[in-house]
């Protein structure tokens, strides 16, 4: 998706695991704000060596939503790269509720 001068390398999604932490060089990392109708994409506010943790559907779920996965995206400037080391964290699905 063109939009501008930027490019959508990720569509919005939540992630399905537990957690999720972030390593990025440089944002294009986008989060989804607000309800309904009335919704824009924002970036966090981050820096240079700074990890971005998200929660995902699993933790939603165990947290009985407390914590939220949020939907975020990936957007990039044409012609750039970003390099990001991303660390999945979930629970195997045949050890979930098991003592």
């Amino acid at each position: 998706e063109l939009n501008g001068q930027d490019f959508t390398t990720l569509s919005g999604h939540t992630d399905w695991g537990t957690i999720t932490i972030l390593a990025a060089e440089k944002s294009g990392l986008q989060i989804i704000k607000g309800d309904g109708e009335e919704v824009e994409w924002v970036a966090p506010n981050y820096g240079p060596g700074d990890l971005l943790v998200n929660c995902g559907d699993y933790m939603t779920t165990w947290s009985n939503g407390i914590f939220k996965s949020v939907i975020h995206r990936v957007v990039m400037p044409l012609g750039e790269t970003r390099v990001s080391i991303p660390f999945f964290g979930a629970q195997a699905q045949n050890n979930v509720g098991k003592d």
